[in-house]
C-alpha cells in the first residue's frame, strides 16, 4: 500500500500558522511538521510539540527569512538592510566564506529546536535551499554532527501539464541520489506539493511507493491546499499515513 507522509512547513511562522498546523493535527491529517527556529512564532510552537508525540517534528532550515540566530559577516550577501534574511540565497554566490556562515546558521537552529526539547526526525528548509548542490556537504555534516536520520528530497513530482526538460529531470535524480548515498540521508521516493497528488495520472503515486507531500496550513495564498486536507480519502488512493520515523 502506499505510504503517505504529509508534512506541514513553517511550524513556528506565526501564531495564526501553529494553530492551523495543530488543528490539522489533531483531525488526524497531518503525520509531520518541520519548525522554523528562527521566526517569531517559535516558543508558541514549542509549547505544542510534545502534544503530538505520533507526529514527526523535524528542521526547516532557513536562510531566506527573518533574522540569523548565529550572525556572521560572512552572511552579509543573504542579509537586507534591517540585517534580516531577504531571498538572495539563489542569486548569490554561494563562496565558501558563505557556505561556513550558512553552515553555523543551520547548527544555530538546530541547536535552538534541541534546547526546545524537539526531537528531530529530518530535516528539509524554506524555500527548497537545502536542494542547492553546493549545500550537500552541508546537509552530510549536520547527519553526522547531530544525528538527523531523514531528509526531504528535491521535488520531483508534478502536475501532469508541467513538463519538465530531461536535463531537469536528470538533475533532480542526481541530486536525490547524492541524498542518500553521498550524504547517507534516509528519504521517500518523491515529494510533490499536496495539491499536485490529487492531479496525477492514476497509479503514479503507488508506483513511488512512499511519498511526502508538502503542504502549508495557515499561510495566506494555499487556501485551497489546505482544504484538500479534508478529502484526502475521497481525493487519493488508498493509503497508509506514516511518519519520517517511520521511513526505513
Amino acid at each position: 500500500m502506499l505510504r503517505l507522509i504529509i508534512n506541514a512547513d513553517d511550524l513556528g511562522y506565526s501564531p495564526s500558522v501553529n494553530r492551523a498546523i495543530f488543528g490539522w493535527m489533531e483531525r488526524g491529517k497531518l503525520s509531520s511538521a518541520t519548525l522554523i527556529a528562527n521566526a517569531p512564532g517559535l516558543d508558541d510552537a514549542l509549547a505544542r510539540v510534545a502534544d503530538f508525540p505520533g507526529a514527526s517534528f523535524g528542521v526547516h532550515l532557513n536562510v531566506e527569512e527573518f533574522a540569523p540566530l548565529r550572525p556572521h559577516p560572512d552572511l552579509a550577501p543573504l542579509l537586507d538592510e534591517q540585517g534580516r534574511f531577504a531571498r538572495r540565497l539563489r542569486a548569490t554566490r554561494r563562496s565558501p566564506g558563505l557556505l561556513r556562515a550558512v553552515y553555523g546558521e543551520w547548527c544555530a537552529q538546530i541547536e535552538a529546536l534541541r534546547a526546545g526539547g524537539v526531537r528531530l526526525s529530518h530535516l528539509d528548509s524554506h524555500h527548497h535551499a537545502h536542494n542547492l548542490p553546493e549545500m550537500l556537504p552541508l546537509l552530510a555534516a549536520l547527519r553526522r554532527r547531530y544525528g538527523i536520520r531523514c531528509a526531504r528530497v528535491t521535488m520531483n513530482l508534478f502536475e501532469p501539464a508541467e513538463r519538465k526538460p530531461v536535463r531537469v529531470r536528470v538533475l533532480k535524480g542526481l541530486y536525490n541520489a547524492a541524498l542518500r548515498r553521498a550524504c547517507g540521508f534516509r528519504t521517500t521516493a518523491a515529494l510533490a506539493f499536496l495539491r499536485t497528488a490529487f492531479h496525477l495520472e492514476p497509479g503514479r503515486l503507488e508506483r513511488c511507493g512512499t511519498v511526502e507531500l508538502m503542504s502549508h496550513p495557515g499561510h495566506p495564498g494555499f487556501e485551497d491546499e489546505t482544504r484538500l486536507l479534508d478529502t484526502l480519502e475521497e481525493g487519493l488512493p488508498p493509503h497508509r499515513l506514516i511518519t519520517y520515523d517511520e521511513l526505513a
